[in-house]
């Protein structure tokens, strides 16, 4: 069951003060930022705050334009090396701080700039916590275009049902990803017993590029509740 929204949105302000506290503490020189509607909070947030000697590198255009009607600096993605500070959300947490994230199709770029930040903070309210992975909510999956009728085949010969995500404003047909590829939303009944063995599995197929399977990526958990905020910190 769902929490109440009001609550959510309590939960979430929650967290984000805590996310701000830690920025202003470890003064980074470049943040990176995924997508979503959290992340767009924390970047209205940042704006408050007036800390506009910081740079950014996005892994969404939304996000990017966001930060770049602040006036902040927004460096493009292949002019950085090395990201101090990582921020981002997920879409299912579950108790081994694995994830399940990418939902608004930017799930490439937020792997990669997460795997090469030195820190990595992802921000959640407490209704995104799960026992196991996927029970709710599917995976994404990027997936190169010409390959998408062979990779779905394939999946579901070996008992997953995958969706190809269909747009339903401004233009027909299936969903692009921002590194170009087709969203694949797979739907595994019973949820996933064990995340990382299906990470790689799933990436032994040719045609998928990546996984919206976060595995080992959180260094620090921030749960927000209406009335509190814990902290996870994940296995080093």
């Amino acid at each position: 069951m769902l929490p109440p929204q009001d609550d959510v949105v309590k939960a979430r302000l929650k967290a984000l003060e805590e996310v701000l506290k830690i920025v202003e503490y470890e003064k980074p020189k470049i943040i990176g930022l995924g997508s979503g509607s959290t992340i767009s909070l924390l970047i209205d947030r940042i704006a408050n705050l007036g800390l506009n000697n910081l740079s950014f590198v996005c892994s969404s255009i939304g996000s990017s334009l966001r930060l770049s009607s602040y006036g902040f600096k927004v460096l493009s993605l292949e002019s950085v090396d090395q990201v101090d500070l990582y921020v981002d959300s997920a879409d299912e947490v579950d108790p081994n701080l694995d994830m399940v994230k990418g939902g608004g199709g930017c799930l490439t770029l937020e792997k990669i700039l997460a795997y090469n930040s030195s820190m990595r903070i992802f921000v959640v309210d407490y209704g995104k916590l799960v026992d196991r992975l996927c029970l709710r909510r599917p995976i994404p999956l990027d997936v190169i275009p010409q390959a998408i009728s062979m990779v779905c085949r394939k999946l579901r010969s070996v008992g997953f049902r995958p969706e190809v995500r269909l747009t339903d404003r401004g233009k027909f047909g299936p969903l692009i990803s921002d590194i170009g590829g087709v969203l694949v939303d797979l739907y595994i009944d019973g949820g996933v017993d064990n995340p990382g063995k299906l990470d790689m599995m799933l990436k032994s197929i040719p045609g998928i590029v990546e996984t919206g399977l976060f595995i080992g990526y959180a260094d620090l958990l921030v749960v927000g509740y209406p009335d509190k905020v814990i902290f996870k910190r994940g296995k080093t």
